[in-house]
Parts: C-alpha cells; sequence; structure tokens
C-alpha cells in the first residue's frame, strides 16, 4: 500500500457530478452532510472506496452537501481484501475518531503532500481504516479470499519477472480457471488484467525518473520493449515517451 494524497473538503451545494476512472483507489470518510456514491446517498458517519480503474460518479446532496476526508491509495487491493473491504458495493459505516479530527483541523480545505513521510502516512490510514465498523462489515475471511489475497500478494512482489498467470495458480495449487473466476470476484478484474494493471502503474511511476525506457520495461516484466510501448500506450492511451513529457514537472522534481 502506498499513499499518493491525502486531503479534506467541505463541498459546495452547486459541485458537479464527478464520473472519473483512476489507476488508484481512493477511500472517503464521509463528516458532515449528504451526497451520493453510484446512485447510493450516504451520510456522516459513512464512508465509501472506489477501486482502482473503476469508474464512478459522486456529488453532495443539493439541500445538505456533505465535507469529507479522503486518501488516494496505490496498491490498495490486498489490504483492502483482508480488511473485508472488496465486497458488495463498498460502502461502510465508521466511528468518529481523534486521527479525521486532527487531519480537518490542520488540513482544512487543502491536500497533503505525504511523499516526504510515506511510513507515518501509511500509518494514519490503517488508524482511519481501524475505525471501520467491522462487527458489521467484515465477513469471516473464506478460503476464497485466502487465495486470493496470497495472488495479490505474489503478483504484487513478483510481477517483473512473471511470465504467465498459470504461476500464481501452481503456486496456490489451484486451476487456473478457478483462480481467474475467485479473483475476478472479490478484486473485479482478471488476474491478467490486474497483472499489466500493476505492471503500468509501476512503469508510470519510473518513467518520472531519469531512467531510460529499455531499463523500465524490463524492470516491470517486458524483455522486449516493443512490447512495452504497445501495451503501454493501449493502457494509459500514450507512449511511455509521450507520458514522460507530459509529466515532464514530476520528472524535474526528483
Amino acid at each position: 500500500m502506498y499513499i499518493t494524497e491525502i486531503g479534506h473538503e467541505v463541498c459546495s451545494p452547486n459541485k458537479n457530478k464527478e464520473v472519473f476512472i483512476r489507476d488508484f483507489a481512493i477511500v472517503h470518510f464521509i463528516l458532515s452532510g449528504e451526497g451520493y456514491i453510484n446512485g447510493r446517498k450516504l451520510h456522516a458517519n459513512q464512508g465509501f472506496i472506489i477501486l482502482e480503474g473503476e469508474s464512478f460518479c459522486y456529488y453532495p446532496d443539493p439541500e445538505n452537501p456533505w465535507s469529507y476526508a479522503w486518501a488516494n491509495i496505490k496498491d490498495a487491493q490486498h489490504t483492502f481484501l483482508n480488511y473485508g473491504l472488496l465486497q458488495g458495493d463498498r460502502c461502510f459505516d465508521y466511528k468518529s475518531n481523534e486521527v479525521l479530527d486532527r487531519i480537518v483541523s490542520t488540513y482544512n480545505r487543502q491536500t497533503i503532500n505525504v511523499t516526504d513521510n510515506q511510513l507515518f502516512w501509511q500509518g494514519v490510514v490503517y488508524l482511519l481504516l481501524s475505525n471501520i465498523d467491522f462487527e458489521k462489515y467484515t465477513p469471516n475471511i473464506s478460503a476464497e479470499g485466502n487465495y486470493v489475497s496470497s495472488a495479490l500478494h505474489y503478483i504484487n512482489n513478483y510481477y517483473y519477472k512473471m511470465s504467465h498467470i498459470q504461476e500464481v495458480a501452481d503456486y496456490l495449487h489451484i486451476s487456473r480457471a478457478y483462480l481467474r473466476n475467485i479473483f475476478a470476484k472479490h478484486v473485479g478484474m482478471s488476474p491478467q488484467n490486474y497483472l499489466i494493471h500493476h505492471r503500468m502503474s509501476r512503469a508510470k511511476e519510473l518513467l518520472t525518473h531519469d531512467i531510460p525506457v529499455s531499463v523500465i520495461s524490463s524492470s516491470v516484466g517486458y524483455e522486449d520493449q516493443l512490447q512495452f510501448s504497445k501495451i503501454f500506450k493501449k493502457h494509459v492511451g500514450m507512449s511511455p515517451s509521450e507520458y514522460r513529457r507530459s509529466n515532464k514537472d514530476a520528472f524535474y522534481r526528483q
């Protein structure tokens, strides 16, 4: 789990609907007011999770607009699965806590830069997650859940040298078809798509550094740079070189 941003927002009544697909997960903790996430109405002391690569739409209630604290998180599926948060619509109740109060009072209407103290902010997010009402929302971890958690762990740690998803199935001693079915059920995508998504996410991070594309290609599991460039363009919408140029500000901050 890697935290990219944490923030707090007080929404205006006329804030437009937001429809996005992100390459990171987002956790929202509603502090006051009401709003809608994919058509479901939520209120204070509730929250919701949006997964990486998921299309979503959320907006405040115009009569009683919400405010919320939020965190952007990369590589969060393994953590969310262990907390039982990948089931259903991923909405939850939570208990008021001092961590949220501190974020709101200190960073009102601001986005927090977390890059300089990643371990601290990871701890903050774990504290926030620990205040979810798990008696109501955490299921018993099934055999399926254990398999999926182990599959996520394997892919997240060995993505750079994997040649086939069959390796994961063999590691778990289950069939590839069974792995695909339970993985899609719990994570929302196939193991193969998750592997590609994870590789592209890592490649985008590396492209903001002064590293040759050929090295990045092999670092994320593609010995053939041309194949890497084709897959990157298909999933990101631009070539690796174009992505690097479009993110030159991040590059020069390194």
